[in-house]
This record gives C-alpha cells, sequence and structure tokens, in this order.
C-alpha cells in the first residue's frame, strides 16, 4: 500500500489500508523534563511526573506531548487545514508511559474514508510503540479532505 503524503495527497487518491508516514522519536531525563515543564501543572494526570529537577523519581512524558507527536505524523501526510478543521477528530489512548531512554514509534494506516457534509472524511488508526516493540498508545483519527 502507498504512503501518504501531505503535498500530493487528495481524497480521490486515498484508499484503506494506505500508510501513514513514520514518527520516531527518542526520549532522553531531559527531553523529557524540557517537554513537561511546558505543560500546566493542572494538566499533569500524576505526580511524578519530574518537572522537578531534584526528583528522584523517574520521569514519564506527558500525554500532551504524544498527542503532539501524532498530530506531527498527520501533517506529514494530510494538508495543516484538514487537520485543524473542526470536523476533524483525534483520541489517544495510552497503555503504558514513556520513560528515559525510550525510543518511540508511531505508524498508522487509513481504515476507511466517506463522503459526508463536511467534506470527505478519512479515518485512520495509529500506534505508537517503544523500542521493546510493546504498544504504548493508540489513537484514533477522522481527518476531513474536500471530496
Amino acid at each position: 500500500m502507498p504512503t501518504l503524503w501531505a503535498m500530493t495527497v487528495s481524497f480521490q487518491s486515498i484508499n484503506p489500508g494506505d500508510q501513514l508516514p513514520i514518527v520516531i522519536k527518542w526520549e532522553t531525563v531531559e527531553s523529557i523534563r524540557r517537554f513537561n515543564a511546558r505543560v500546566p501543572a493542572d494538566n499533569h494526570e500524576d505526580l511524578g511526573r519530574g518537572l522537578d529537577e531534584d526528583s528522584a523519581a523517574e520521569p514519564t512524558l506527558d500525554e500532551s506531548v504524544l498527542l503532539a507527536y501524532v498530530k506531527e505524523l498527520l501533517a506529514k501526510a494530510f494538508p495543516s487545514e484538514s487537520i485543524t478543521s473542526p470536523a476533524s477528530r483525534l483520541d489517544l489512548e495510552l497503555t503504558a508511559p514513556v520513560k528515559p531512554e525510550d525510543t518511540i514509534s508511531l505508524s498508522g494506516k487509513v481504515v476507511s474514508k466517506r463522503e459526508d457534509g463536511a467534506g470527505g472524511l478519512v479515518e485512520c488508526e495509529i500506534v505508537i510503540e517503544n523500542h521493546r516493540q510493546e504498544t504504548i498508545g493508540m489513537a484514533a483519527a477522522v481527518v476531513v479532505l474536500a471530496p
């Protein structure tokens, strides 16, 4: 199946099974603390996220950063106005934390497409895995494209 590319994608050219580009990230203690420091404190789901430089607890990456990574993957596959359309949707479910020294990969595929009043809707499934090939999260996206 072809890999989608934002510069050339069109609703007509997309088929179920088409692949999304792959995004790979490597996280360190420093990168996790830097990203988490940008997230408002009331957005953190639990304590021990590693915001305190002196914290002995191993920091984990905030869910909002992983959501940004999923959006980065979608931006490689679809025009930005399609992703930010009010009719587009993105849901993320994490099953395990991202820890320092984890290398994570995000990959996905088109699962369906259909036309409706908002335009062409493309449904995608995204898998987030760590370097141990453990699935640590799943995302579902609906992206609006002009038919």
